[in-house]
């Protein structure tokens, strides 16, 4: 890691306002991850922030979601861009487009059957070599900083993106110089004008170097050399916003723009934020407890060997259980180690040696639910950590 300034007005004035921690990708060390608010402009960053190469390498090793369907597809989120961005544009019809970003291709096939000309791009080798066999996209397996196009972009495309990158002005300086003039931008990233997200994980991590509010983003674009043409909030996932801008000029250089700093909200809505993280670990804590104090402790199965399980392990009593088994319904993960246990297939897992199955996942909870509802009829006791019934996200 490497201390930065503010990527977006260059500033080196900011104040920590989030504490956290986070565990390398292969376990082998802790990260800090410090949440900093720029006390010029109000961009929200990570300082100390993970280089170049950590970056590759971290996106290069990375295990996702299960390739059957992917969670932008299953949630309608892709369906929702392609639709969105074709009222804008209207039919592709040849136009040429690229997806940064494009994991197995769901969004890119969509793209596709709206008349563009696709290419994708996908640092992870097994999420491209899906991408290829599900959909016949072509992709090219890079990030996008080292990518060298043979003509340029009429679209170019990235949903949940930016926020991970290591300079957001290089990056879209690069997207400018890489589109043709009045080419368009399609950006897709979490909301941070809007934190009142009930969850126990945390929304600020190792891997989004940058949190955008609205303002923030429109600042950005201006200085590389675009045209704001649309912001909005994202109709199927609330606590993300799309921008969509269009290339005027063609930038090699930063433009000077105009600072809208809205510092003193976003400082008061981080701290919030923080409280209601606490307050629903505090919350988790007390269920873990009560299951850890059982007597005998039930043998019980953790379901989800992602982030969130990760960040509950670090910071919840969700270590104190007697954990007899990981489960998960990804393939890419079984027969790894997670946890201290080796991940199973939850089809195989032998019920008879589990007392309880604790659902950690609140974005799949309930889909997750209703695949294993049966086994209840097993005698096995299954626990849903998030009340989604009052939650305005609870679909995410």
């Amino acid at each position: 890691m490497e201390a930065c300034h503010c990527d977006l007005c260059s500033a080196n004035d900011f104040d920590v306002v989030r504490m956290d921690r986070w565990n390398a990708p292969d376990g082998s060390h802790w990260y800090p991850v410090l949440t900093c608010l720029c006390n010029r402009c109000g961009h929200v960053f990570n300082n100390p922030t993970l280089t170049y190469s950590e970056i590759k390498a971290f996106y290069q090793g990375q295990k996702r979601e299960s390739f059957q369907v992917a969670r932008g597809e299953s949630k309608g989120l892709n369906a929702a861009d392609v639709e969105h961005l074709t009222s804008l544009t209207g039919p592709g019809n040849r136009r040429r487009a690229l997806e940064i970003g494009c994991y197995t291709g769901y969004l890119s096939s969509r793209l596709i059957k709206a008349g563009w000309q696709v290419e994708g791009l996908e640092p992870n080798p097994e999420s491209a070599q899906k991408a290829r066999e599900l959909h016949g996209i072509k992709v090219h397996e890079s990030l996008f900083e080292y990518y060298q196009p043979k003509a340029s972009y009429d679209l170019i495309f990235l949903g949940g993106v930016l926020e991970h990158v290591r300079s957001p002005t290089n990056f879209l300086l690069r997207i400018n110089q890489q589109l043709s003039l009045q080419g368009l931008a399609y950006i897709r990233v979490p909301r941070l004008d809007d934190l009142g997200y009930d969850t126990a994980a945390d929304l600020f991590i190792l891997e989004h170097l940058h949190n955008f509010s609205a303002a923030a983003m429109s600042m950005l674009l201006e200085k590389t050399g675009f045209q704001l043409l649309d912001s909005h909030v994202h109709k199927r996932f609330p606590r993300s916003f799309v921008s969509i801008a269009r290339k005027i000029a063609h930038c090699d250089t930063p433009k000077p723009f105009t600072i809208t700093s809205q510092t003193d909200r976003l400082r008061a809505d981080i701290q919030a934020y923080s409280a209601i993280v606490e307050h629903q670990r505090a919350r988790l804590d007390a269920i873990f407890q009560a299951l850890a104090l059982e007597t005998p402790p039930p043998r019980t199965a953790v379901y989800g060997v992602g982030s969130h399980t990760d960040m509950l392990m670090q910071h919840t009593l969700m270590n104190q259980l007697h954990i007899t088994a990981v489960i998960d319904s990804n393939p890419s993960k079984h027969g790894e180690l997670a946890f201290g246990h080796t991940v199973q297939n939850p089809e195989q897992l032998d019920l008879s040696q589990i007392d309880a199955v604790v659902i950690s996942s609140r974005a799949f909870q309930e889909e997750i639910y209703q695949r294993i509802q049966h086994w209840e009829q097993r005698g096995v006791k299954l626990i849903r950590l998030y009340d989604l019934t009052q939650s305005r996200y609870a679909h995410e």
